[in-house]
């Protein structure tokens, strides 16, 4: 059976998961406070998941909720992040699934005229599971954030707000461009202080690159001097770096270009 659902999305969405008995998965690129308050709502022993973008831009520009997303975690969703996510889908239990325009923002759940196609045929309910599970196909692992971890994201984004006076919204969700984000030297000393240990380490791998377009190589020469010293019993040194530039890219402080290649600003 299917079902058309439109403006308001969350009276279907707050129908279906009072009945949530084992799981919720979310994607949305945006996020609001009303998805930690849904999330709070349920059983604690129903697994949550959702897939969202934290690229600092978004969260900075207001176009997504840092402060909801780390509500979210706390309440113990599993925070995952695909840097080039658009898809909005909800699965309940093995129930249901709505694929639809809205975002898991208030403006998404209630005012935006909103549409979308909800299912409760196993076979569809399953595949929209794993679809979001996998993040659609994206050509990235997925990265996990704890709540301590998205948190110190927090003094960034307010950095950043400080450090860029004019938004330039668009489809895609850049508000900023990457000259931006990266031309302002107390953002970039306040993003060092508050990343993790290796995360942190691959920014300094990048910021001693020469040019503004590396590849994993150099960026890989470049941090050994500093796994050694930090982290000298590692094994396993290329997959980690490897890993921090995927969660730098989510961060918008790099891009992608293909080809083990990336951009950063110079």
């Amino acid at each position: 059976m299917t079902e058309f659902v439109i403006t308001p999305t969350a009276e279907w969405l707050t129908k279906e998961t009072k009945r949530c008995e084992s799981r919720l998965l979310v994607s949305s690129p945006y996020v609001g406070i009303w998805l930690s308050t849904l999330i709070k709502s349920l059983s604690p022993s129903v697994h949550r998941m959702v897939l969202t973008r934290t690229d600092l831009r978004d969260f900075a520009s207001g176009a997504s909720d840092l402060d909801a997303v780390c509500a979210a975690a706390e309440c113990g969703a599993e925070i995952h992040s695909a840097s080039r996510l658009h898809a909005k889908v909800y699965v309940i239990d093995r129930k249901c699934a709505l694929v639809t325009s809205a975002n898991a923002t208030f403006s998404g759940m209630f005012s935006n005229l909103e549409c979308g196609v909800a299912t409760r045929k196993m076979a569809d309910v399953n595949r929209a599971a794993e679809m979001v599970m996998t993040a659609f196909g994206a050509d990235q692992r997925l990265q996990r954030w704890t709540a301590a971890e998205l948190k110190a994201l927090r003094e960034p984004v307010r950095e950043l707000r400080n450090a860029v006076s004019t938004w330039v919204p668009s489809e895609s969700g850049n508000y900023m461009n990457l000259v931006s984000i990266q031309r302002s030297k107390p953002f970039a000393d306040c993003l060092a202080v508050n990343l993790p240990g290796w995360t942190k380490l691959a920014l300094e791998g990048i910021q001693k690159q020469k040019t503004e377009v590396f590849d994993l190589n150099a960026f890989v020469a470049a941090c050994i001097p500093l796994v050694n010293e930090r982290y000298p019993n590692n094994r396993n040194v290329r997959a980690k770096l490897r890993q921090q530039l995927q969660r730098l890219r989510d961060l918008g402080v790099i891009e992608f270009l293909g080809n083990a290649t990336y951009r950063r600003e110079s």
